[in-house]
């Protein structure tokens, strides 16, 4: 009689804790299936309670119920087996949850969303790389139990936050706290936070208001609201409730009626407005048909004061799953947040630059400003060097502060002669930003490595005694990632009466009876300056030559005006005329047999009608 009442206790409180879960009363649902659990222990109360847990990013709890009720279960787990991979993930348990995944995997072959986690787990390593780029730390906004998706107002920031209530019809049955509202909050000049205030007006409605958007001026907002149009007080739990975005003016110091968006719908959801810094375009988020699936980014542009169309950002930005919470930064680059490229779990961040008429492929923006919890809701401030964002990785959603650090950027390569390793090769770095002056030696394996300084110019020389120094350019201006830039070359040997072979071609040549330089010399002939510049007590010649056709004063006339052309280049070039002789040779030092009475192609006569450089001391 005992078990059969407990039976029935059991599911009096598992059919309590449905209508709960069904009208998305988590938190009250997760109370009765509790009670129902510790009664009888049901399988499928087990992972319905877990899914509650989940739902309000209490993973902890969430993955003790995922684990009973994945053990006893006797059907096919489906989604609860990947909403368990999930949680193990946002918990930092990569290689658990690699088997839920595979496990669903072997349900469901060729799943895009499990496949994605599968490999975000096997590549968790790539998400730890250049951990110095960021700084992040707790923005210590106190009066509120969450708060997220902070945008930038006034002298402070306005966030979407919810505060704990003990009125009923002022509770959000997911959570049992108030509803979310947009919340201003200001920041003195020591850099700490106000008690939070709601934005005043009518902008806060009865159920949650979501993340905003200002312009420039701060006199109108963009945000997100409940599109409740049509449906009953009564049915607000019953009935799928879409999102949709309003925009609202500000008078007299207080947000007036707000005005829908042109494109909000009964049948999909907008979302997550952001404005672009010239106030020209609007971003945001909607899972409207025509999208690459799930949510994606959107942009409608301003046109004779109206909203023109969404267009669709496309791949690679938008995938088969979310992508939301777009900002865009003074810079032009576009940060998002998404769950449909790898991540470290749940949602991080990305960023991608419009580029030659698409976006680029999105980076993700890598730990500590992304972990293993869900990271979304960036932007930056006007100083570009600092910023916010929001993340639940301590259990609920805060905001947190950031700085982006300098780049640690480094010059490093490797230095040979004929392709061996040159050692004692002295590698000169002038910065000419800040005209300071350093250097370093080539190791045994002629390896070199130096710390460049963001935001500099540099020309960099390589030199050792009795080889041909090697100036080039380096630049790190704009340079906003940690990078490494590798430069490595070939120092030729210094040989006098030889010719002198230079990077890529070690002649110019000549068109069929011409003098005239062709294009492709210049920079040849600019290498020949550098060498020259670099070289103060180099004296070369430059030979020139004819193909066998034609007599041969002809081309004793016509080679001395090639060997004078290349001369004349040199000169104009800053070069002293007596550090260079220049002499035409004509047709006796043909380098193949294309002697008169011999036939050859063009392209053969072409490899005599040339002009060479070599050092005479």
């Amino acid at each position: 009689m005992a078990g059969i009442m407990l039976q029935g206790c059991a599911n009096y409180y598992k059919e309590l804790g449905d209508t709960q879960y069904q009208n998305i009363a988590y938190a009250k649902a997760a109370k009765y299936y509790e009670k129902s659990y510790l009664k009888k222990a049901n399988p499928d109360v087990a992972l319905k309670l877990a899914d509650c847990y989940r739902n309000n990013n209490n993973y902890v709890q969430a993955e003790k119920y995922y684990a009973l009720g994945v053990k006893d279960s006797k059907t096919s787990l489906g989604e609860a087996r990947l909403a368990y991979g999930k949680v193990l993930m946002s918990l930092g348990k990569y290689n658990e949850a690699q088997e839920q995944f595979k496990e669903y995997l072997s349900e469901k072959p060729g799943d895009f969303a499990a496949q994605l986690m599968l490999n975000s787990c096997s590549d968790l390593g790539q998400f730890l790389k250049d951990t110095t780029r960021y700084s992040v730390k707790n923005a210590n906004i106190s009066g509120l139990v969450s708060a997220y998706s902070p945008t930038l107002y006034k002298d402070g920031i306005v966030v979407v936050g919810e505060e704990v209530t003990k009125k009923a019809s002022k509770q959000n049955p997911a959570t049992l706290n108030s509803f979310q509202d947009l919340y201003f909050v200001k920041k003195d000049k020591d850099g700490k936070f106000s008690k939070p205030e709601a934005l005043k007006g009518k902008i806060n409605g009865d159920y949650h208001q979501g993340p905003a958007s200002f312009s420039a001026k701060g006199n109108v907002v963009y945000f997100t609201n409940n599109n409740s149009e049509g449906i009953k007080a009564s049915e607000k739990y019953d009935v799928p409730m879409m999102l949709k975005i309003q925009m609202d003016s500000l008078v007299n110091n207080e947000w007036q009626t707000a005005a829908d968006f042109p494109y909000n719908s009964k049948e999909y959801s907008c979302q997550h407005p952001c404005l672009s810094p010239d106030g020209n375009r609007l971003y945001f988020s909607s899972n409207m048909p025509g999208g690459q699936g799930g949510f994606d980014l959107w942009v409608c542009t301003l046109e004779n004061g109206q909203w023109g169309k969404p267009e669709n950002l496309g791949v690679p930005v938008n995938t088969a799953l979310d992508e939301g919470f777009p900002f865009f930064s003074e810079k032009g680059k576009l940060y998002f947040s998404s769950n449909g490229h790898k991540s470290m779990g749940g949602t991080d961040v990305l960023v991608s630059k419009y580029e030659s008429g698409r976006y680029t492929m999105p980076m993700n923006l890598n730990y500590p400003l992304n972990t293993k919890a869900d990271d979304f809701g960036f932007i930056l401030n006007t100083d570009g060097k600092t910023g916010y964002l929001s993340s639940n990785r301590a259990g609920a959603d805060m905001i947190y502060e950031f700085v982006v650090n300098p780049p640690v950027l480094f010059a490093k390569g490797k230095i040979t002669s004929d392709q061996l390793p040159l050692s004692g090769v002295s590698v000169v770095f002038v910065n000419k930003s800040s005209e300071t002056t350093d250097s370093v030696i080539t190791d045994s394996n002629g390896e070199y490595s130096f710390k460049l300084l963001e935001e500099s110019e540099y020309t960099i020389h390589a030199r050792k005694a009795e080889y041909f120094p090697r100036t080039i350019e380096l630049s790190t201006k704009g340079k906003e990632d940690n990078a490494t830039i590798q430069n490595d070359f070939d120092l030729k040997k210094l040989e006098v009466e030889k010719p002198i072979v230079l990077e890529g071609p070690g002649q110019i040549f000549y068109d069929y009876n011409k003098y005239k330089l062709r294009k492709e010399a210049f920079p040849i002939l600019d290498n020949v300056v550098k060498i020259l510049s670099d070289n103060p007590s180099i004296r070369i010649e430059l030979g020139a030559h004819t193909d066998a056709r034609g007599t041969d004063k002809y081309n004793q006339r016509l080679s001395d005006k090639r060997a004078k052309s290349a001369f004349d280049y040199i000169v104009k070039k800053g070069i002293k005329k007596d550090r260079i002789d220049y002499k035409g040779f004509g047709e006796s030092m043909l380098v193949n047999d294309c002697k008169d009475g011999v036939k050859c192609t063009d392209e053969l006569h072409q490899q005599n009608r040339r002009t060479e450089f070599k050092i005479l001391k």
